[in-house]
């Protein structure tokens, strides 16, 4: 294997945020709060978020594995082409894209629904309609196309940009949730003195 080919290969590093990134969406800040801790507490919400780091660790060793034997950049699709053939690449191609298209809408509203928690009513303008009692603006949406059309553009024509930003991003995630966790079951120490 050449330098250049080396180069273009994702690290593991790279592999496990790409991993992880593709699992964040809107589950990942509706799901925890509603279903995991009221159900299985603090302690199996944390043994079920290690087994599910586990079972990344090994797709991204399996996708290294992958891309170290077949040299293609093309992903899982490529890896079925040279793998099983080319009509089993396409009915992969396909399922990819319907399960991207499926929770393509939650994942982007993921980040409203972040903004709607951290700036209050910032995006909340125009009011278009109600659905499952949860009021849609357009000033919402907008923002949701918005990111779509951003992280699509860079999804497309990002290079080398891409796999960097998407491994911060991943980082910067997972050392918030590590931090988060550490804060949950520390308690918070009463102080002395007050600011006043």
């Amino acid at each position: 294997m050449d330098n250049r080919t080396r180069s273009n290969l994702l690290s593991p590093l790279h592999v496990w945020a790409l991993s992880l990134g593709c699992a964040v969406g809107w589950g990942a800040f509706m799901v925890p709060a509603n279903l995991f801790i009221p159900t299985a507490g603090p302690l199996g919400t944390t043994i079920a978020m290690a087994i599910s780091t586990a079972l990344l660790l090994v797709i991204a060793a399996n996708f290294c594995r992958l891309a170290e034997k077949y040299q293609d950049d093309g992903g899982i699709v490529a890896y079925v082409r040279n793998i099983i053939g080319h009509d089993h690449a396409f009915l992969a191609a396909w399922i990819l894209l319907i399960a991207y298209l499926s929770i393509l809408w939650a994942n982007a509203t993921a980040n409203v629904l972040l903004a709607r928690f951290l700036l209050g009513d910032f995006l909340s303008w125009g009011y278009l309609y109600t659905i499952a009692n949860f009021d849609i603006y357009f000033g919402e949406v907008a923002a949701t196309w918005l990111f779509i059309i951003i992280f699509g553009l860079l999804a497309g024509y990002g290079g080398k940009l891409l796999k960097y930003f998407n491994t911060f991003c991943a980082i910067v995630f997972f050392l918030s949730v590590v931090v988060l966790w550490h804060s949950s079951i520390t308690p918070i120490p009463l102080c002395r003195y007050s600011a006043w």
